[in-house]
């Protein structure tokens, strides 16, 4: 896992400083499998393969390149003070295997959010279907088990989704 942030303060008394609190509190046995330091955490055992990092984020995309891994989590936080140069050089991470890109921002916290569209059983059966088409067709380029979980996934939620008194 990587975070990144456009200020050490923001890392150090945000979520770092939260997975930081979680290993305090963890049992001792599992506590005990960690290194905690500054700037990362890391298991013992094998700390190439089960780490967390966090990178401050300059005016360019240097500290976002070369951070390719499998399951990759990428968290940014307080996005909206990144510059969007560096958060389309972290959509790179998409070409991994099982890839995850997380933009936390807290800009609009006070203000009330839209409406949301409402729509309708058949229009959200038809996304659900282009979904699924992309998913069979492998347009994301994924192992077929993981194709086939996200299929299944897809199918159980429209459904809910569809049954449910949310849609028109």
């Amino acid at each position: 896992m990587s975070i990144f942030t456009p200020s050490e303060f923001t890392i150090k008394f945000g979520l770092w400083g939260q997975l930081r609190d979680l290993h305090e509190r963890m049992a001792a046995p599992f506590k005990d499998l960690f290194y905690v330091g500054a700037t990362r955490i890391s298991r013992k055992g094998d700390p190439r393969s089960c780490f967390a990092e966090y990178r401050l984020v300059g005016d360019d995309a240097t500290s976002a390149r070369g951070i390719h891994a499998v399951n990759n989590f990428v968290f940014v936080d307080d996005a909206d003070g990144v510059p969007e140069e560096v958060i389309a050089t972290l959509q790179n991470i998409m070409s991994d295997p099982n890839p995850k890109l997380c933009l936390l921002s807290t800009k609009f916290a006070n203000e009330t959010p839209a409406k949301p569209v409402t729509i309708t059983a058949d229009e959200y059966r038809d996304d659900a279907m282009r979904a699924l088409r992309s998913i069979v067709n492998n347009d994301n380029g994924h192992h077929i088990a993981v194709r086939f979980e996200a299929a299944k996934y897809l199918l159980q939620y429209a459904d809910q989704k569809i049954r449910s008194r949310t849609l028109n």
